[in-house]
């Protein structure tokens, strides 16, 4: 079996104009989703199925307007590495994708990258890298 936590959402407001809403939200999106997706999860893999977290690029840009995003994603890092130490039997992927053609890009003020990928050859990247016996940050 395989675990695989992609879901999340992105808001582009400055931290000033956001609401605590909004906050919440994509907190709980990005990484109070996470946690809760894994713990009622984990009774239910065997006990070698992999766990793959998608991160995000953006973490480490840390744009202005995505303080909410970036901070979740931030969070998101630091739970994989301690679920890495708690998990020891199993392979924990954090994967960091760079742009992904995805509707996201609807929600920010950017530009998407010409070279951005689809969201299959993030998929098929992520396969790939478990077939390979990958574990830890898998940036993309």
């Amino acid at each position: 079996s395989l675990f695989v936590y992609a879901a999340g959402d992105i808001i582009s407001e400055p931290a000033g104009k956001m609401t605590p809403e909004a906050w919440r939200r994509i907190l709980d999106a990005n990484l109070s989703g996470a946690f809760l997706a894994v713990h009622y999860s984990l009774p239910l893999l065997t006990a070698d199925a992999p766990l793959v977290l998608l991160g995000a690029v953006s973490e480490r840009l840390r744009l202005p307007g995505l303080s909410a995003y970036v901070a979740a994603k931030a969070g998101l890092e630091a739970f994989a590495e301690v679920l890495r130490k708690e998990e020891r039997k199993r392979r924990v992927i954090l994967v960091r994708p760079g742009a992904v053609n995805t509707a996201f890009w609807h929600k920010v003020p950017f530009r998407m990258p010409a070279n951005a990928l689809s969201p299959e050859e993030v998929a098929e990247r992520i396969v790939l890298a478990i077939d390979h016996g990958h574990s830890g940050t898998l940036d993309l």
